[in-house]
């Protein structure tokens, strides 16, 4: 049962046959969206309680519909009572209609003068200007009673690659921002003195850690923030005019597509995790789950403070806190199973064993620490379960289950932005040729930490109770034992709150940390490399569920060893056949150097991590190698761990690049490209070959010294690439590895 202060469903508007990328609710009782099929729909209210909507069909083209905006009625448009509608396309133009009118009626005014996708629109509180922004890097100022585009904007470098704007915000009267591919918000005043005619500069510019996608006022927030933005770091920020950063609200897994403000001055966003969240303060105090992989818009209606969001499910849908405009039992229950019945594509939770997965009695025990942590389930016969927390409700709530990538229709994909190295930017079917490197839902750094610790803990203690029983010297003694439980409940604690990918940037994007005693990652990397080969498993476990804290990439020994200066050469030291150089125990092997593979994957996570990672990087790189070399490469979680170690390697060189212009890892980089072959030409699961092709197109796309994607060419991946889509039934691998191959014949 929800709280009286949570949102609920409203009403469901159902009628598109696309995505829908816009909405607009601009007064009670009329929404109004758009779609990638084409077409602009407006929703009036045909009954309050519960509330039902009609859809009338407002606009049609040959291009795809992404943004919308609402001109208000006034007195100085008195033949327009009900206002105007701007419809944003594909096809670099502005369509304007009346709210009530007919697909057959003839337009109100038709803009042009935009050179590629109308991205973004906004409207000035007192009508008189509206503006939009393109993918060119253009925004331009329209006045609404002549409709000719006064101003053009002055904003990012025209001949930058990464110049598109997503977002653009008419603040107030007489002051616009915009927010863009360049990592840039700028803001503009029209009372500034223009330096050319018909030209604007920008007054305000704040330079943000990532791609800007969203912009909204700030109302009555404590910070003193005026304006909030998202991208694809997963945070909101908020900023003041002077470019000050004051606040930074965390929680959302995956980009945040678009965010607005409630008339309480609460702050929602909507996110590619499938979530609504709703902000107060600094903290989520709701989150809805969708549906949906993609939630592309969200719009509040002031005057009510409803919302309405467009999802890649074609689906508008409209919530309310108002008990009288709740929708009837019938369709809360539909949303609700439908929301049960989501198929999530397992490369968006990583690399999951249900065996590791707490079972049902884990949900039944424990209660979430936060609102919408979500957590993975093994609800037995190999199925995994997704619930989230409710603070709300005070449960968790079943948002899903993990089904093979394969089973998900293509057009449930998210595509890539190559341009900007960044995802769905663009419609998942558009030939635009502006293309760069194919980084996808991958322009992140996954983390394998998903454990069940109890297993793990109790594995250990058996083992111990073993090595006691025999005398041996490396057992643990009562007291070492007792601390490595109390690891276990920080553990416990602590990982589960790890997102499954964070943003790949350089520095790391801070996640909720966890701090580690120097005495307890000492007794588990004594056992991890002293037990019998056999038994070091659970304790190996362990070291990669502590590696996304800082204190185990800070972690020195006494003689000042780091941790993989102790742990790597041990994990190749292993017993072999008599005379030789083969393991007696291969299972042993490929599981130990899986849980390495795993714990260099997770280091990612931190700024340490990433330091300790590139210390070591020729080793890190030597061990890579090595495992192809001992290993029949038939362990499948081995060589998905080996393609995320070198998927996160190269999303780091690919990103530190971007970042500094140097790259700190370009050395290891040519081999890596070699390694690379192996699993795109050998092996056939289409995991590991999907995320070796995110590797291989991270490293086609470093710019700068090293020429690395003349080095892929010279490497002849080209045929590697072609064998591996043509031996690969799954639309994601073939469209990664034409992604490369598009990017490698520029």
């Amino acid at each position: 049962m929800a709280s009286n202060n949570d949102f609920q469903l409203s009403a469901s508007l159902s009628g598109h046959e696309k995505d829908v990328r816009a909405v607009c609710f601009p007064v009670p009782g009329s929404v109004f969206t758009a779609s990638r099929d084409c077409t602009v729909q407006a929703w009036h209210e045909t009954a309050a309680s519960p509330p039902a909507y009609g859809g009338n069909l407002l606009a049609q083209g040959p291009y795809s519909f992404n943004s919308l905006a609402f001109l208000p009625p006034s007195e100085s448009r008195p033949q327009y009572p009900k206002g105007l509608v701007l419809a944003g396309s594909h096809g670099h133009t502005i369509e304007v209609r009346q709210p009530d009118a007919d697909i057959s009626d003839a337009r109100i005014a038709l803009l042009s003068g935009h050179t590629s996708n109308v991205s973004a629109l906004s409207v000035s509180p007192n009508g008189d200007f509206a503006i939009s922004g393109d993918w060119d890097g253009r925004a331009k100022l329209w006045n609404t009673a002549t409709w000719e585009a006064d101003l053009e904007l002055t904003g990012p470098d025209p001949n930058d690659k990464q110049r598109a704007i997503w977002a653009v915000l008419a603040y107030s009267n007489s002051i616009i921002m915009t927010g863009s591919a360049d990592h840039v918000i700028r803001g503009y005043s029209l009372q500034t003195k223009r330096e050319k005619e018909g030209e604007l500069q920008p007054g305000v510019f704040i330079r943000t850690p990532d791609v800007v996608r969203a912009l909204c006022r700030v109302r009555k927030h404590p910070s003193g923030a005026q304006v909030a933005s998202a991208g694809n770091d997963f945070m909101i920020r908020l900023w003041q005019f002077s470019g000050a950063e004051v606040g930074v609200l965390r929680g959302h897994e995956s980009f945040i597509y678009a965010l607005d403000s409630l008339p309480t001055g609460e702050l929602i966003s909507s996110s590619e995790d499938r979530t609504v969240r709703i902000w107060k303060d600094q903290s989520c105090i709701q989150t809805i789950t969708h549906p949906a992989l993609s939630i592309w818009s969200v719009s509040v209606c002031q005057k009510t403070g409803d919302f309405a969001t467009g999802a890649s499910d074609n689906i508008a849908r409209i919530f309310t806190r108002d008990q009288d405009r709740v929708a009837s039992e019938n369709t809360l229950k539909e949303f609700s199973d439908s929301v049960q019945r989501s198929s999530i594509p397992q490369q968006q939770m990583g690399d999951v064993n249900p065996s590791t997965l707490p079972g049902p009695e884990f949900i039944e025990t424990k209660s979430g620490t936060k609102e919408g942590q979500t957590v993975m389930i093994n609800s037995g016969n190999g199925n995994i379960s997704v619930y989230q927390w409710s603070v709300g409700q005070n449960q968790w709530l079943l948002v899903g289950s993990v089904v093979d990538s394969s089973s998900q229709q293509e057009a449930e994909t998210p595509t890539i932005d190559l341009a900007t190295g960044n995802s769905d930017a663009k419609t998942r079917t558009d030939s635009d040729t502006n293309l760069g490197h194919p980084l996808g839902p991958h322009a992140v750094f996954v983390t394998l930490v998903q454990s069940n610790f109890t297993p793990v803990l109790n594995r250990i203690k058996t083992v111990n109770s073993t090595l006691s029983q025999q005398d041996s010297k490396v057992s643990l003694g009562p007291a070492e034992l007792e601390e490595v439980t109390s690891l276990v409940q920080t553990l416990s604690r602590s990982v589960p709150q790890i997102p499954t990918t964070i943003p790949a940037m350089v520095p790391a994007v801070p996640v909720e940390s966890f701090t580690l005693e120097p005495s307890a990652i000492a007794i588990v990397l004594q056992a991890a490399t002293t037990w019998p080969y056999k038994d070091r498993l659970p304790c190996l476990d362990l070291l990669r569920c502590m590696a996304p804290s800082a204190s185990l990439s800070g972690y020195t020994g006494s003689q000042g060893e780091d941790i993989l200066t102790v742990l790597l050469p041990s994990i190749t030291d292993f017993p072999k056949e008599s005379g030789t150089e083969l393991a007696a125990d291969p299972k042993s092997v490929e599981n130990n150097v899986m849980m390495v593979l795993r714990l260099i994957t997770n280091l990612f996570v931190t700024t340490p991590g990433q330091q300790l990672a590139v210390k070591k990087i020729h080793e890190i790189v030597e061990l890579l190698s090595h495992v192809l070399d001992i290993t029949g490469r038939k362990n499948r979680n081995m060589m998905v761990a080996w393609a995320s170690a070198a998927s996160n390697i190269t999303s780091f060189a690919l990103r530190e690049q971007e970042a500094t212009g140097q790259n700190s890892v370009g050395d290891s980089l040519a081999k890596m490209i070699k390694l690379l072959a192996v699993p795109i030409l050998d092996l056939a699961d289409a995991e590991v070959v999907y995320r070796s092709l995110i590797a291989l197109g991270n490293l086609a796309s470093i710019p700068g010294q090293g020429d690395f994607a003349g080095q892929v060419r010279s490497a002849s991946a080209r045929t590697w690439i072609n064998l591996a889509i043509g031996k690969s039934e799954e639309a994601r691998v073939k469209s990664v590895g034409g992604k490369i191959l598009a990017s490698l014949a520029t």
